[in-house]
């Protein structure tokens, strides 16, 4: 960021982030006021009532629809009963090898991110389930924050961590490239505005060993 800010002048930047690299990039916007924006896949989750309704009545459809084999002794009966023991269990794990954050931390840092405008998108897959299992979780986890329109979710169960197909991988280029040119004309107009002229640039945190 300083690169770019003495070498073009560039004074805005949007961060984008993948699992560890999102704890990077929301870390370098908290404390950083040239950030306007920022795009984390798989951020951190903090489980909510809601994920516990969600989880526990997957995993009762799951057992009764597999109770009909539950007698058996075959190789069938065994894995079903496997199967039906392990339904209560979450599915996927952390995909975030960082030390997870109080959530009266995150909910101080979110505030204050919001606070000065700044603009998030949130994406998590199916990796997450074990911790993020339906589209309203982080609103109901910071209930007492007020999202207004700066923050968008993206909820795509069916895509794994590594978003391995294809369709999965072009939806979220997709989806981020039109949220961050949103986020930048946004920018640039509110800039034009204030100071006559802006130049707004956009940091991946898998690439840049040191964003900021």
């Amino acid at each position: 960021m300083d690169f770019l800010y003495a070498d073009n002048a560039t004074r805005q930047f949007i961060l984008m982030g993948f699992c560890g690299g999102a704890d990077a990039a929301f870390r370098v916007a908290c404390r950083e006021a040239r950030v306007v924006g920022a795009a984390l896949i798989d951020w951190f989750a903090y489980r909510t009532m809601g994920w516990y309704v969600h989880h526990y009545r997957s995993a009762f459809a799951s057992f009764w629809a597999s109770r009909q084999f539950l007698p058996g002794d075959g190789a069938s009966g065994r894995t079903t009963r496997n199967h039906a023991t392990s339904a209560g269990r979450p599915r996927g794990k952390v995909m975030n090898d960082g030390e997870v954050p109080s959530k009266a931390q995150s909910t101080a840092d979110l505030t204050a991110l919001i606070g000065r405008d700044v603009h998030l998108l949130f994406v998590y897959t199916g990796a997450q389930l074990a911790y993020y299992n339906y589209r309203g979780q982080l609103r109901d986890a910071f209930r007492s924050v007020p999202f207004r329109d700066q923050v968008e979710v993206d909820f795509h169960p069916q895509a794994d961590h590594t978003l391995t197909l294809l369709h999965h991988q072009q939806r979220l280029v997709d989806r981020i490239h039109r949220w961050a040119t949103g986020v930048a004309w946004g920018e640039q107009r509110t800039s034009r505005a204030l100071a006559g002229s802006s130049s707004l640039n956009y940091v991946d945190s898998r690439t840049s060993q040191s964003p900021a």
